[in-house]
């Protein structure tokens, strides 16, 4: 009896696997809300990304301290004044709730007095009155509104559409006088 020899040869090579195909998603809340793999190409474009919004927050921050003080500022903190004290009195003091009909600060009321009271509440705690640092406070706190914004929708545009969609978006909103204005002088 003749022993069977095993044959193998070197040059069988084993199949792949067999890939299957990915079969389309039926849940597209599961689909949307599901963790990004997407991984970005380059690292340079990131740290350009981080780099625009640095540079965004010095910018913002730079020109808040070297803004004056707009005309309607005079009416905003008294405003300001009347909140703090509105709050502080438990509401006892309702000044910053009337307003005489022949002021032009009647409307103030109708802005929503958040920022005003947050600012005015730093104010109060560092001393200050109403002149040239008081100013620079609320200027600072209007320059990280901004700050804000910007970081929100150069998140939401790198998110949707990348990291050079983050980019243009910072640039954009760095190039609007709008918001430059608005982020820096105006609550």
């Amino acid at each position: 009896m003749a022993a069977k020899k095993k044959t193998t040869k070197k040059s069988e090579k084993k199949a792949p696997p067999q890939t299957v195909a990915a079969k389309p998603r039926k849940n597209w809340i599961a689909w949307a809300y599901q963790e990004e793999t997407v991984v970005d190409p380059s690292a340079t474009l990131t740290k350009v990304y981080y780099g625009l919004l640095a540079l965004s927050v010095v910018i913002l921050l730079g020109m808040a301290l070297v803004t004056g003080i707009n005309a309607d500022e005079k009416f905003q903190d008294d405003y300001s004044e009347k909140l703090v004290d509105y709050y502080a009195s438990g509401g006892t003091d309702k000044a910053a709730l009337y307003e005489d009909d022949t002021s032009s600060q009647r409307f103030n009321k109708f802005y929503g007095g958040f920022f005003e009271l947050v600012s005015g509440s730093i104010n109060r705690t560092l001393g200050y009155i109403p002149g040239p640092a008081y100013h620079r406070v609320r200027h600072l706190l209007n320059a990280l509104f901004g700050v804000l914004i910007l970081v929100i929708v150069a998140g939401w545009s790198r998110r949707m559409a990348g990291v050079r969609a983050g980019i243009l978006a910072i640039i954009l909103m760095l190039a609007s006088p709008r918001l430059l204005g608005h982020s820096v002088m105006n609550p």
